[in-house]
């Protein structure tokens, strides 16, 4: 696209968008742009799952394979309830 001696930007910028609109590249742009985007507490919520998860399954694979002592499961799992300080 190539602006015009003395057109002022607006207009060149308005002449873009619709350029843009009528090849159908501007809601590409948008929908990748928001697609992107993650805010920062899904993201410290997101690592702190899988870190309790990855926990969580180390424990109860200890447990069935018998390296980690436990008289039945159902104690296993209030034991670890209190130990993360949940329910």
């Amino acid at each position: 696209m190539r602006v015009h001696d003395r057109e002022p930007i607006g207009q060149a910028l308005r002449r873009f968008k619709k350029l843009l609109i009528q090849r159908g590249v501007w809601w590409d742009i948008r929908v990748q742009s928001n697609a992107r985007f993650i805010p920062t507490t899904q993201y410290r919520r997101k690592k702190r799952f899988k870190k309790w998860f990855k926990a969580r399954t180390a424990t109860l694979a200890a447990q069935q394979t018998g390296e980690q002592p436990v008289a039945s499961l159902e104690e296993a799992t209030v034991a670890f309830w209190k130990r993360t300080g949940k329910r």
